[in-house]
């Protein structure tokens, strides 16, 4: 296995709110010729943008991070804004010929916008912390379990999500198959697919339920197409909810701990809830 590190600045995310439908969106997506062009996706969550009354949007990822200040100038799409952000030029450029309509005045950034909301309401216990009372939440059961202060199994079925990396040649294809399962449950649905990174590069798509009517219905498609999905596609399994036991998602942690170990003693890659090195805290 080797690992290659390539020294190049982070990218971050902008969601732009559409009057665009998702066959429309998908249609226009296309990789970009070079490291300097925006990569494009597409991004639908109802449960935490209510006031988008069911709008699709495009999820950008321009060279560099975009900043609060990079945001006010977005928000504008004005010549001043193009003339300080290079790369707002060739999207404009790109939705034009494409016949995108992008309401640029309500775009958000990523993580805080949105991963901070879901963060902050949703996964509402980390670690040996007290659990949260968030004004939104979609997950009740996970609540209940955590503020109850079990040790046992989770037996949460109220949130599923099947997420994978489709293969290039598919992804347009496969991305409209979950699409037609999204469209009839969307409002407890979301749907994050890309960005585009480049040509021949799988695609990352997530579809994720969060009531226990869609997660069981989520299975159900997903079993009825699994030969398309298996076959045109890679798997991606998602780390547990913050506050798991990792003997419960990882029955067989201690070996893989020690497998950590070995590979990376310094736990330089490091994630807050996934595997540690023997003698690091399980879960942060």
């Amino acid at each position: 296995l080797t690992i290659k590190l390539e020294r190049k600045p982070q990218r971050g995310f902008l969601f732009v709110p559409t009057h665009n439908s998702f066959e429309e969106l998908l249609a226009s997506l296309e990789p970009p010729a070079s490291d300097a062009e925006t990569w494009k996706g597409i991004f639908r969550f109802d449960l935490i943008f209510p006031h988008l009354n069911g709008t699709w949007m495009l999820k950008l990822s321009p060279p560099g991070n975009v900043t609060q200040q990079d945001l006010s100038l977005v928000q504008s799409a004005d010549a001043a804004a193009v003339a300080k952000l290079p790369w707002l030029e060739d999207v404009l450029s790109w939705a034009e010929g494409k016949k995108l309509r992008l309401d640029w005045s309500t775009a958000i950034l990523e993580p805080e916008d949105v991963w901070g909301k879901l963060g902050a309401a949703a996964w509402s216990r980390r670690g040996r912390g007290a659990p949260v009372a968030p004004a939104w939440n979609s997950y009740p059961s996970r609540l209940k379990w955590a503020s109850e202060g079990h040790t046992g199994d989770f037996g949460i079925t109220d949130v599923g999500s099947t997420g994978r990396f489709l293969h290039w040649d598919w992804y347009k294809k496969i991305a409209s198959v979950l699409h037609s399962f999204f469209k009839d449950h969307a409002a407890n649905c979301s749907f994050d697919l890309g960005p585009i990174k480049f040509s021949g590069e799988d695609v990352f798509n997530d579809l994720s339920g969060y009531t226990v009517e869609t997660t069981h219905a989520l299975r159900e498609y997903v079993d009825e197409n699994q030969c398309l999905l298996d076959t045109h596609a890679n798997r991606y399994y998602n780390l547990p909810l913050w506050g798991t036991p990792p003997e419960l998602y990882w029955p067989n942690y201690d070996e893989l701990s020690a497998i950590k170990g070995k590979w990376d003693p310094a736990d330089f890659f490091y994630i807050a809830d996934g595997i540690h090195p023997p003698g690091s805290p399980k879960s942060q």
